[in-house]
This record gives structure tokens, sequence and C-alpha cells, in this order.
């Protein structure tokens, strides 16, 4: 019985196998981030200057990166995998005639993500709509640097901290065949399930709180949009 039980699972997946393929894509996205806790720790610094200053940046929005592969079966269906680049940050200001005072959190990140979903054809043929749920791994790399420039005296600073977050970001994309190539626009969420501490670089033993001495931490959820282009073997 097990032989006959083995060759009727191979000839069920047969057709799936055979139909298999890779799309090999790259975008330029767009991305919002929450960054509460960061927001609240630039705001604890600013209350620290001794001078009035000026919140100029406080993790805007920002454009990153991704390159992706997807193994596509032949219920359209579908795995794979991507990776994204991407930054934001914050900067506080003060400057008058005797000298500058700054202090800048510069986050940048790298997003490992495993997209599994489900594509849509339309009638037309050329064009279909894709749903996925990708969860993600985000790396997160912070430096925290303040200069001081009085009466042409410059000293400055700099403290390197780490995080790791992970959550799922699920996505719509709507795309159009156009000779070898697809074009494609992307819009979804990104929401962190987990979040870790931002520990210094050099001894995880230390890390980065606020002035009620509670952690800070990133959060990197936040609306994703991209336009790309995706090439299928």
């Amino acid at each position: 019985m097990r032989p006959h039980y083995c060759l009727t699972i191979f000839l069920f997946f047969a057709p799936a196998v055979a139909f298999a393929q890779f799309d090999f894509s790259a975008s330029l996205g767009y991305g919002t981030y929450s960054m509460k806790e960061l927001k609240e720790h630039q705001q604890d610094i600013q209350a620290q200057f001794p001078v009035d200053s000026e919140i100029t940046s406080s993790f805007p929005a920002y454009w990153y990166y991704e390159a992706g592969a997807n193994y596509r079966f032949k219920f359209n269906f579908f795995v794979g995998a991507t990776l994204a680049y991407g930054s934001t940050g914050g900067k506080i200001n003060y400057h008058d005639y005797s000298g500058e005072i700054d202090c800048e959190h510069r986050l940048r990140y790298i997003a490992i993500g495993v997209p599994l979903g489900y594509r849509l054809p339309l009638k037309t043929g050329k064009m279909s709509f894709q749903f996925e749920l990708s969860p993600s791994v985000y790396l997160g790399d912070m430096e925290l640097e303040v200069t001081a420039e009085i009466n042409k005296q410059r000293q400055t600073q700099t403290e390197v901290f780490q995080s790791t977050n992970f959550g799922l970001r699920p996505s719509i994309r709507l795309d159009r065949k156009t000779g070898p190539v697809r074009i494609f626009i992307q819009a979804g969420y990104y929401v962190d399930v987990f979040q870790s501490n931002f520990t210094v670089k050099d001894n995880s033993d230390y890390y980065l709180m606020n002035s009620q001495n509670e952690e800070v931490r990133a959060n990197f959820s936040g609306l994703r949009t991209a336009f790309g282009v995706s090439y299928g073997l």
C-alpha cells in the first residue's frame, strides 16, 4: 500500500511543480513610520538643551528600496523572499551668532520578508491583482550624535544602537504585463508585532532609555507604497 500511496501524492503535486516558475522584482517604495517612543525620546533630549531649540525633523516618511523573488505554483499561489533597505531620522537644532548645537537620530534598517500570497489574473489577460501577507524581520541600526560648536570649537559625541523587530505586512498589488516584464504598484501596511529595545552596538548590556528610565524601542509600523517591475522565468 505504501508505494501506491506515494505514487498518488506524486501524481497530485506533479502538475503544480511542473508549472512552477520564478518571478524576480525590484521596486522603489515610500514608507511612513510610527516611532512613538523615539519621538518622545527626542523631546526628552530637547528639554535638556541649555537653550531653546527646535525639532526640525521627527522621523518622517521616506523612500525605501526592495528586491525580491517569488516561487509561483500552478494555482497562482506563491511563496518568496524580499530584502529591503530604508531610513528615517530626527534632528534637534539650535544656532545663534556664537555657535550651534545639533542632536541627530539617524535610523537605518534592513527588512527581510517571506511573502505568501495569491495572484488573481484579470479577464484582460495582461493585468492581475496580487494579495500577500509578508512576515518580516527589521534589523535597525541607529546613530545618536550630538555636536556642539561654540566659538569655533567643535565637539562631537556619537553612540550606535541596534534593534530587532518582527511584524506582518499585508498588501495588495496591481500589475500589468508589458512585453517580457510586469510593471506594478503596491500598497500595504506593516504592523510591528515584537519590538526589542535599542542596545549599544558594542555592548548589549546597555540600552537606550528615556527620562523616566523606560526602555526606548523603534516602531516601524506604517504605510508602505511602492512602484516596480518584475520579470518571470
